[in-house]
Parts: C-alpha cells; sequence; structure tokens
C-alpha cells in the first residue's frame, strides 16, 4: 500500500466519525423539532378544551426551550445506532480501566473541570465586548448554553441522559476509535469534535476545554468516571447549586456560584502546578502525528461536521 493510500485511508477511518456526529446532529434536530410540535399540538387541544386559544401560549418560549423529550428521543436512538454500527462488543470495550480512581484524584479533576467555567464566563465577556461593536450580541447564545432544568424532561436529559450518552459518543465511539493512532491525538481530537458539536460561538470553546479533562480521565482511568464527572457537574453547577441558593436572591445566588468557581479555579492551578511533570510526562510520550492530524482536518466527515456546526454559531449571533 503507497502512500497515497494511505492518507485516505486514515481520511475515511477518521472522518467517519464526523460523518456520525453529523447524521446524531440530524437526527437530535428532528427529535426535538418534533417534540415541539407535538407539544404544540397538545397545548392547542388542551386550549380549544378550556374555551379559549391564544396563539401566544402556543409560542411560548419558556415551554419551547424546556422542552426536553426530543432530546431524551435522539439520546436512545442515537445508542440504538451506534449498536447496530458497532456491535454489542462495542460496549463492552469502551469500559476498560487503566488504573484504579482515588477519591484525590477525583475531586482534583472536579475543580480542573468547573475551572472551565471561569474560561466560558471571559470568553463570554471578551466577546461581548467585541461583537457590541458591529451590532451583535453573544447573550441569546449564552442563555441557550445555560439551560434551564426546571422541566422534569430537561432535568433528565442534562443530568442524566446527556452525561452518559455524550461520553459514550465522544469519548467511547470517537476517542476509543482514534486510540489506535495514540492516546493525545484521541484526546485533543476528541475535544475538538466535542467543542464543534455544540455549534455555540461561546459554548464550543469551553466544551472544547472540559473535553480534554473528559478524555484524559477515560484514557487514563476508566470512561465511567468520565461520566460521572460530567454527570456531577452539570447536576451541581446546573440544578443543585441554583436550587440551594433560591433564597438568597439573584445576587446571593450569583456571588456564590462565583465564589465556588474561583475556588475550584484556584485549586485548578494549584494541582496542574504540582502535576505538571507528571502532565508533561505523559505528552512526552505521546509522539506527535502528523499524518493523523492531515487526515482529521482534510476529511469530508470533518469539514462538513465544522461547517453545519459553523453556520449554527452564526445564526445564533444573527438572532
Amino acid at each position: 500500500m503507497d502512500d497515497k493510500q494511505i492518507r485516505k485511508g486514515l481520511r475515511i477511518n477518521i472522518g467517519s466519525y464526523g460523518w456520525a456526529l453529523v447524521i446524531y446532529f440530524g437526527l437530535m434536530t428532528a427529535c426535538v423539532n418534533a417534540a415541539v410540535m407535538v407539544d404544540m399540538i397538545f397545548r392547542m387541544m388542551a386550549g380549544f378544551a378550556a374555551g379559549g386559544f391564544s396563539g401566544e401560549a402556543l409560542l411560548d418560549e419558556a415551554a419551547i426551550l424546556g422542552n426536553g423529550w426530543g432530546y431524551l428521543a435522539a439520546c436512545v436512538l442515537a445508542v440504538g445506532l451506534i449498536r447496530l454500527w458497532k456491535g454489542k462488543d462495542f460496549f463492552r470495550g469502551m469500559w476498560k480501566t487503566e488504573r484504579e480512581m482515588k477519591p484525590a484524584a477525583f475531586w482534583q479533576l472536579i475543580c480542573v473541570f468547573i475551572s472551565g467555567q471561569l474560561l466560558f464566563q471571559i470568553l463570554a465577556a471578551i466577546l461581548e465586548s467585541v461583537l457590541n461593536l458591529f451590532g451583535l450580541s453573544v447573550l441569546e447564545a449564552m442563555e441557550l448554553a445555560s439551560v434551564s432544568n426546571d422541566t422534569v424532561s430537561m432535568f433528565l436529559y442534562t443530568v442524566l441522559a446527556a452525561p452518559v450518552v455524550e461520553e459514550i459518543i465522544f469519548r467511547g465511539l470517537v476517542l476509543r476509535g482514534l486510540e489506535r493512532y495514540g492516546k493525545k491525538f484521541a484526546i485533543v481530537a476528541s475535544a475538538l469534535l466535542f467543542g464543534a458539536f455544540h455549534g455555540n460561538i461561546v459554548q464550543s470553546p469551553y466544551a472544547f476545554a472540559v473535553g480534554l479533562v473528559l478524555g484524559y480521565t477515560a484514557v487514563e482511568y476508566n470512561i465511567g468516571w468520565a461520566m460521572v464527572l460530567h454527570m456531577a457537574n452539570n447536576l451541581v453547577l446546573g440544578d443543585t447549586l441554583p436550587r440551594l441558593t433560591q433564597g438568597l436572591g439573584e445576587m446571593g445566588s450569583t456571588l456564590l456560584t462565583q465564589w465556588v468557581i474561583i475556588v475550584c479555579t484556584v485549586a485548578a492551578v494549584v494541582i496542574l502546578i504540582r502535576k505538571r511533570k507528571r502532565l508533561g510526562a505523559f505528552l512526552r510520550r505521546e509522539r506527535e502525528n502528523r499524518p493523523c492530524w492531515r487526515a482529521f482536518w482534510t476529511a469530508p466527515g470533518n469539514i462538513v461536521l465544522f461547517i453545519v456546526m459553523g453556520l449554527s454559531a452564526v445564526s445564533m449571533l444573527m438572532g
């Protein structure tokens, strides 16, 4: 097999995950739209039964954004499609354990993970200042990135289904599939795809950063711990902390949340400094895989994914 055939084979193999994510995005979009339509029909029928129908009630933004049933359906279908594609052995193979997770290591990873929230806030503030000069804003993108868990369906999705299914897809399917080309390549490439998939100019860099942490956790420990880490972050910052601080008022709740993020960020900096030799050794033992990176950036599946999600991010900005 000559070099041209090898490069073509790499593009096909690596790009297959981009195509899989494009299909998943299409599936999720279809399921979410279908769930919203069904909900609208039921609310319209309820309105007629009550003797009054309101167009404003039908287009209730809170009801639409709080409808998580479409996302849940997409998660179930995605896992089913992966089962058909990869077979039952895939699910057994993705659970391999490299070394034992100790409590201290888990809490250190939690701090590093949560510190990504500060990156999200800083980036959002910078982007808002720059885009305001052109009459644009990232506020809507930030609101979409911070979905409320006030409904049962959205709680089930953000706290349970999304952390599990996203880890199966990005750290199970994608990362494990790319791991044959090197652990470092697999971690960074899967994080790039994870960030791109969010299709949000503010959330994507944050998703890339936490994707590195989740990828490292899956590779060095176990994908189950990546799921737990992902779930714990969504549960604490996305649901538990806001509920516990409701009595403090909006200002008090925001300040307490900020202090939690700041404390975790300071702890994360200390942890990374203390672990720098170990992390450096991990990076040095993983060779740079330039042919794989060329294949990653030129694979049609990945190019299509980046274009589709880029258009999604732009559409949010344009309102």
